[in-house]
């Protein structure tokens, strides 16, 4: 059973999973060199904006409130361990999605967050959650790991 948490700013799940960002990021360091370029300030605004507040609001909008909110009618399973099947499910094709127009390795890195914003979907019966999340994670993953 999926517990409904309204208000994700007083959830200790929410602030686990904003702790969790940097967490992976520090762990991507030891494979993925950081970014050496300290010229943040010459990316076009619109490449921020696309980044930070674009993609996330779209990729949110189309896999958690569309594709995610629609398996979880068509297969209302109970969740192991807070993830439902429709969230793995979710998360395979957005993994998919980014392997497709992006790089492969870039479907491998989407896993888990894909998974961590199925969650808080489920969690909240929302997106809001997810898409804040989803800024936060490509603002740390641009600053730090985006060669500019």
């Amino acid at each position: 059973m999926v517990r409904i948490v309204s208000s994700y700013w007083r959830d200790s799940h929410w602030w686990l999973a904003l702790l969790l960002g940097p967490a992976v990021w520090y762990g991507l360091s030891w494979f993925i060199p950081l970014s050496t370029d300290d010229s943040f300030t010459s990316l076009s605004l619109w490449f921020i904006v696309q980044w930070l507040v674009l993609y996330p609001v779209l990729e949110e909008l189309v896999f958690r409130a569309g594709l995610q909110s629609w398996c979880l009618r068509k297969w209302p399973l109970p969740a192991w361990y807070g993830l439902s099947l429709a969230n793995g499910l979710t998360s395979l094709v957005f993994c998919l999605m980014h392997g497709l127009l992006r790089q492969w390795e870039t479907a491998l890195l989407v896993l888990l967050p894909s998974l961590v914003f199925g969650y808080f979907r489920d969690r909240t019966a929302g997106i809001t959650a997810s898409i804040l999340l989803h800024c936060f994670y490509n603002a740390g993953f641009l600053y730090l790991f985006v060669p500019f």
